[in-house]
């Protein structure tokens, strides 16, 4: 699925070589996210949420970035798990341990949630790392998001059958030190694997930064594992711009 502006929207890949998955949006969202991301915040302030998210002047020179301007476009970028019956999404799963579906229905809404009220877009960097970044007006409790990830759930796996076939993949995550700016924001990185049964797969590797700053929520994912140090420079760059004009 491409977005039309050069960019894979599908689970964040930004990049034409890595693997497009389709997820099923509505599934995900539910009733949380049924408005426009361009309708105005109930309370109005003279900042546009838009306006906080970063735009290639921000990035190191060279860096792309692109909105996304559509609920879908941002759904298939948000490094959603659950699974669903929608086409090409994993079906009947069965988690071990089995308390762990409950956690990572809960990682994946916190981030669905925040397109209410939020808009996104992808950065490519000259580097080659891909992000997807999101600056939202709906709160996220950053605690309680990283208990989910690393808590009893830092490790599970996850049998699924689709199509008559069955496969499985083993999700591992921790949670990393925050880079020294960011240090007393309500702020957190994480570390993602996700290791498939099937060796002619490969792993799916991501960050993904979460902050709370003020009225708002940040969410920073990059795909394909990124120099820990690139991660770092971009994530504080998203928290600093919304902290300095939010």
């Amino acid at each position: 699925m491409n977005s039309g502006q050069g960019f894979f929207v599908s689970r964040g890949q930004l990049v034409p070589k890595i693997w497009v998955v389709a997820v099923a949006a509505v599934g995900v969202l539910g009733a949380t996210a049924c408005g426009s991301p361009d309708t105005a915040s109930a309370n109005d302030t003279s900042v546009d949420v838009a306006d906080l998210l970063l735009e290639a002047s921000d990035l190191p020179p060279g860096a792309q970035v692109h909105r996304l301007p559509r609920e879908d476009q941002m759904i298939l970028n948000l490094n959603i798990h659950a699974p669903s019956s929608g086409i090409g999404a994993d079906m009947n799963p069965v988690f071990d341990p089995a308390h762990c579906e409950g956690e990572s229905h809960y990682a994946d809404n916190a981030r669905a949630r925040l397109i209410e009220k939020g808009t996104a877009s992808g950065a490519l960097l000259e580097s080659g790392g891909a992000y997807m970044m999101l600056v939202s007006e709906t709160r996220t409790d950053v605690p309680r998001v990283v208990e989910a990830h690393t808590g009893q759930c830092s490790s599970y796996t996850v049998t699924s059958t689709s199509f008559g076939s069955t496969s499985q993949r083993s999700y591992r995550t921790e949670s990393l030190d925050l880079p020294p700016a960011l240090a007393d924001e309500d702020a957190a990185i994480l570390h993602e694997v996700g290791d498939p049964d099937n060796p002619d797969w490969s792993n799916d590797e991501v960050f993904l930064g979460y902050a709370a700053v003020d009225e708002y929520s940040v969410v920073v994912i990059a795909f394909e594992k990124p120099p820990k140090s690139e991660f770092d420079d971009v994530f504080t760059r998203a928290v600093e711009k919304v902290r300095r004009l939010g």
